[in-house]
């Protein structure tokens, strides 16, 4: 069963706690892979619609949301 893990797109000029999503990112899927998920990780941009598409793809059985930012701004996040 499909497990799409959302995160927030990092580069090499993200701070540091926004790079700690990448740990975050690897922990989750470690513990979904144990539990016989199948995770399929996707970093999330302004692009929405791509996000939105891909999802429309994979269908997962459910999201695992660890976006806490956008292009590097907590301002989008409600």
């Amino acid at each position: 069963m499909k497990v799409a893990i959302l995160y927030n797109q990092v580069g090499t000029e993200s701070a540091q706690d926004e790079l700690d999503v990448i740990t975050q990112v690897n922990t989750v899927t470690q513990a979904l892979t144990a539990l016989g998920y199948e995770p399929v990780t996707l970093s999330l941009s302004l692009n929405i619609a791509s996000i939105v598409n891909q999802l429309k793809l994979l269908q997962p059985a459910f999201v695992f949301n660890l976006v806490e930012s956008l292009a590097g701004t907590g301002r989008f996040l409600q």
